[in-house]
């Protein structure tokens, strides 16, 4: 889940589309095989053939004419790990740097995983949507009522990282299966399923205990204001994942219950506390003459600012804004690495949103 404090920029997002749909479509480009030549090659193939190795250019009025580079490996120092990084810098004086692990084990736990991920960047003439702007003194910025030109120009920083520990409890699949092992034929699912055959938890699915501790900062200086906001803290994470293949479900369902709190500690901003909720369900309608397959996908998703304190100086004890899964400012929700063969391998659960 990526967190923002209020000086979130719009050139952090501009920056992303091309970049995101490169990534979206380089794993597919690289690792898509025909079925049966990878099954010939299972026993010998390089490790190498599950990486990505991709420069990436486009343009935008904040980063002017800019390029990257991405990598991504699969089994990264080890088997069942993810990794991933990039860099871009624009014309304009913006650049951003990025890296994401995934599943990488504690030796001697092996049901304790890592997944780390860190960004920085700084942006150059940004708009920010912050309070600030003199001709809007008495309206919020960034709000559902807010004018559309209620934003601030400036330069700044935009830093974060985050740590997730999660735990994957003896119960259900994840009772005789740590690392999962999926067999798929483009993109589907063939066996290996780790979901979605019951309703109950100590029978069905991978029930983990999380807890990612949380660091971001952001700062602008502009002409009508000069913002520095830091928020730190602790997640704490219970996640059911019963679906059947988390990269492409058609079966099962997922829980996750989630406890936020900024403790106020070192440089941060302000304390909070967000209570937040996401279940989703899928269901498999079957194959016809025109789709391979057709599924309904569910999805319910709630949160709530336990702390939240308005008085008539403003809001205090609040989450910063856009916080959630519901915001992508690093384009980190759109990277997925995975092979498209028949082999049965580890297959590396996605970054969500965030």
């Amino acid at each position: 889940m990526l967190r923002s404090c209020d000086c979130l920029t719009k050139s952090a997002i501009a920056s992303l589309p091309l970049a995101a749909l490169l990534l979206v479509l380089a794993p597919e480009c690289s690792f898509a095989e025909d079925a049966e030549e990878a099954k010939k090659k299972e026993d010998t193939r390089d490790p190498d053939d599950l990486s990505l190795s991709l420069p990436f250019a486009f343009y935008n009025e904040h980063f002017g004419l800019a390029g990257g580079w991405v990598e991504g490996r699969i089994g990264f120092l080890q088997p069942q790990a993810t990794a991933l990084g990039s860099v871009m810098v624009g014309s304009e004086g913006s650049g951003m740097a990025f890296f994401m692990g995934r599943d990488f084990r504690l030796p001697g736990v092996d049901r304790l995983f890592i997944d780390p991920i860190f960004s920085f960047g700084y942006f150059d003439d940004a708009e920010a949507y912050i309070d600030g702007k003199p001709r809007f003194s008495n309206e919020r910025a960034g709000t559902n009522d807010s004018n559309r030109n209620n934003f601030v120009d400036g330069s700044g920083f935009d830093n974060f990282a985050r740590i997730r520990l999660k735990y994957l409890l003896p119960l259900g699949h994840g009772e005789d299966q740590v690392i999962p092992d999926y067999e798929v034929r483009d993109g589907a699912l063939v066996s290996g399923a780790t979901g979605g055959t019951s309703w109950n938890p100590l029978e069905s699915g991978r029930s983990f205990l999380e807890l990612r501790p949380f660091y971001r900062s952001q700062t602008i200086d502009g002409n009508d204001v000069d913002e520095d906001l830091r928020t730190n803290g602790i997640d704490f994470t219970y996640n059911w994942e019963n679906r059947d293949f988390p990269i492409n479900p058609s079966a099962g369902n997922a829980l996750t219950l989630e406890l936020s709190r900024d403790f106020d500690w070192l440089d941060s901003s302000d304390s909070w506390t967000v209570l937040q909720a996401e279940f989703d369900v899928y269901h498999d309608f079957g194959a016809n003459d025109w789709f391979r397959n057709q599924v309904l996908a569910f999805d319910f998703w709630t949160a709530d600012t336990l702390s939240w304190d308005e008085d008539g100086s403003g809001i205090n004890n609040r989450a910063p804004a856009l916080r959630g899964r519901r915001w992508a400012g690093s384009g980190a929700c759109v990277v997925t690495l995975h092979s498209a063969s028949t082999t049965a391998r580890p297959y590396i659960i996605p970054p969500r949103c965030g």
